[in-house]
């Protein structure tokens, strides 16, 4: 048996690439979004350690004179103006599972999206060359140990 695949929907097309896409991108999505999240976590302690940095310098011996500073208390978020990104880190940290889960949800659509685009021009390209040249040959054969239908 002989066929010709003239064309292939569009529709039924982008209902198979969304779904792929889901299926591909849903693990890659969670990965990335935990990683996102524990460096935003890691950036608040950062953050914290910056701005509450010590500065400890030791006792100076001058001849019978010894020289003992305080320790000095040093708030470099401030000093070097990271004052917003503090605050948006601060923020995100918040509540590490919704930003997981928003970051996920957004990384899946997003990728699924980009899946479903790439597959809807695929099939245009398709039917684009289909239409010029006639579309794929395909022999079909029975199953073996299936009757042949008349």
């Amino acid at each position: 048996m002989r066929y010709r695949i003239e064309r292939i929907g569009l529709g039924s097309a982008l209902r198979i690439a969304g779904m792929v896409g889901l299926v591909i991108w849903l693990i890659p999505s969670l990965f990335l979004s935990g990683v996102i999240v524990t460096a935003v976590l890691h950036l608040l302690e950062a953050f914290a350690r910056l701005a509450n940095l010590t500065i400890a310098i030791p006792a100076q011996t001058i001849g019978p004179l010894t020289l003992q500073l305080p320790p000095l208390g040093v708030d470099l978020v401030d000093r070097l103006g990271l004052q917003t990104a503090a605050h948006i880190v601060g923020t995100l940290s918040a509540h590490p599972w919704s930003l997981f889960i928003a970051i996920a949800l957004g990384l899946v659509l997003i990728c699924t999206l980009l899946t479903m685009l790439i597959a809807a021009a695929a099939v245009l390209a398709y039917n684009l060359l289909a239409r010029m040249r006639g579309g794929i040959e395909v022999r079909l054969a029975p199953w073996v140990g299936e009757p042949v239908r008349g």
